[in-house]
């Protein structure tokens, strides 16, 4: 939900769990989180190795992961459902300010609660023949 004019505006992400996270909401700084109160221990998983890497020392690096998974078609370094859902947020936001209102996200859907010129802003049209 987009908020306020001008230099006041600011955004506020709703989650269905009561989650709010704002995006430079007066007096409250840059990034915001409110909402559950429920404590969650998060569970200990262990330290991920880049695929190019010896697994021991880890000098491998991301681009090098990267690479290696598309050669091997193994599994990233990152995880890639989290690398994509990190990432929509500021998407999000940047076509809320651009079309300066507010938006409805379908995140399994992954497009805009009928709203097609939002929904033309999520990726760009491509040149023929070239195809995703």
């Amino acid at each position: 939900v987009l908020h306020g004019e001008g230099a006041e505006r600011f955004l506020a992400f709703k989650y269905p769990n009561g989650m709010q996270i704002t995006h430079n909401k007066p007096g409250t700084g840059n990034m915001r989180i409110e909402g559950t109160k429920e404590k969650r221990e998060p569970k200990p998983t262990p330290i991920p190795t880049y695929a190019d890497g010896d697994g021991k020392d880890r000098r491998g690096s991301i681009d090098g992961d990267f690479l290696q998974c598309v050669k091997t078609r193994g599994t990233p370094f990152r995880s890639i459902e989290h690398a994509v859902n990190t990432m929509a947020l500021p998407h999000l936001a940047s076509i809320a300010y651009t079309l300066n209102r507010s938006l409805k996200w379908d995140a399994a859907k992954q497009q805009f609660v009928g709203d097609p010129e939002a929904d033309r802003l999520i990726d760009t049209a491509r040149r023929e023949p070239w195809q995703i």
